[in-house]
């Protein structure tokens, strides 16, 4: 059996994204110590000044040799979109992969900004409807875990 591995993706361009990146990181190697993880955030690349073509190798070769997929949905960055559709496309072919998304906003639920012309909360629905088909949504990165130590209990 191929070694588990974990991509961690989602934005990472503010100094609040790049903690929860970071945070996410370290959670999960402590939570799964015998998974090995990439997190972009965390990249060898990010300490030069590599190219846009560059990135794109470095991080799609690591998504080729990863068999989980984490997703932060929150800002809907579109790195991550692509990402995602890479991972979803994958196992749309077949591939034996977990992929999960997560996202989380104060304005999910809300009903007073109702009506044609305002939504209180809102995401791409074909990205929604991408991983509902071909894996499994979640409000935190903490809830993916516990689905995750569910699932190899």
């Amino acid at each position: 059996m191929k070694k588990e591995k974990v991509y961690l993706a989602g934005p990472l361009f503010t100094k609040y994204e790049v903690e929860a990146r970071k945070r996410e990181h370290k959670l999960f190697k402590e939570t799964f110590p015998n998974i090995d993880t990439f997190a972009p955030i965390d990249a060898p690349h990010n300490n030069t000044s590599p190219t846009a073509l560059q990135i794109f190798e470095a991080d799609y070769k690591e998504m080729n040799e990863s068999n989980i997929f984490i997703f932060d949905l929150n800002n809907e960055d579109g790195g991550t979109l692509v990402e995602v559709g890479l991972a979803v496309e994958r196992k749309a072919r077949g591939e034996n992969i977990e992929i999960y998304g997560f996202i989380h906003d104060i304005r999910m639920g809300r009903k007073d900004f109702e009506g044609p012309f305002y939504r209180a909360f809102g995401i791409n629905q074909f990205c929604i409807g991408a991983i509902e088909k071909y894996g499994k949504l979640f409000f935190t990165f903490e809830d993916v875990l516990e689905e995750m130590k569910k699932i190899r209990a």
